[in-house]
Formats: C-alpha cells, sequence, structure tokens
C-alpha cells in the first residue's frame, strides 16, 4: 500500500515496459494486493482462506483503490478515473480467488462459496 501511495504521488511516472497499458498495471499491483490481503486476513493459514476473508479483502483492496483515486485527484498532473478503480477491482477479486483456488488445492478440500 505505501509502494502505491508512493507512486500515485508522482506527477509523471515512468513508461511502462513494452508499451504495457496503464490499466493492466492497476489490474496486476491490486491482484498482488488482493493476494497479500487475503493471507494477512487468513493469519497466513490456509484454512483461515473461506469466503469471509475473500470477501473482506477484496472489499479492502477496493477501498484502498478508491481512496489512491482520491488521493491522485490532488498530485498536479494526474486526475481520478473510474476505469482505474474498475481495473482495481478486477484485479483485487483475481488475487482474491488465485489465493481461493490455491487453497482447494493445498488443503484439498473445498468450502462452498
Amino acid at each position: 500500500m505505501i509502494a502505491i501511495f508512493v507512486f500515485s504521488s508522482f506527477s509523471r511516472l515512468p513508461a511502462p515496459l513494452g508499451g504495457t497499458s496503464d490499466l493492466t498495471i492497476h489490474g496486476v499491483v491490486y491482484g498482488l494486493l488482493g493476494i497479500l490481503m487475503v493471507r494477512a486476513l487468513a493469519d497466513g493459514t490456509w484454512q483461515g482462506v473461506n469466503t469471509k476473508t475473500l470477501a473482506t479483502a477484496v472489499l479492502l483492496t477496493v477501498f484502498y483503490g478508491c481512496t489512491d483515486e482520491y488521493h491522485q485527484s490532488f498530485v498536479p498532473g494526474r486526475v481520478a478515473d473510474i476505469r482505474d478503480v474498475i481495473a482495481d477491482t478486477v484485479g483485487a477479486c483475481s488475487g482474491a480467488v488465485t489465493v481461493w483456488l490455491w487453497s482447494i488445492v493445498f488443503l484439498g478440500k473445498r468450502e462452498e462459496m
């Protein structure tokens, strides 16, 4: 979250490698944040990965994405963009579901969603 905040504070960001779109970068970064959020809320255990943990992690990650866009609205040369929030949401959901699927593989059982 600190890294996201710091990069959001820059008026100009370096050009993405290979022409990667800004929305893709948002999705990847918030996907990683979603993964970390699930693991933190699950106390670092696979048994703690459940629907409540996933929903909470996604909500917190998306909320942070919204606050980050609000923060960017005060940075010269930056704007708040709903498309970024949508990409953040897709990334957060993808990251959370990835951890959930991995927990199924790791535990060998499935909690009904």
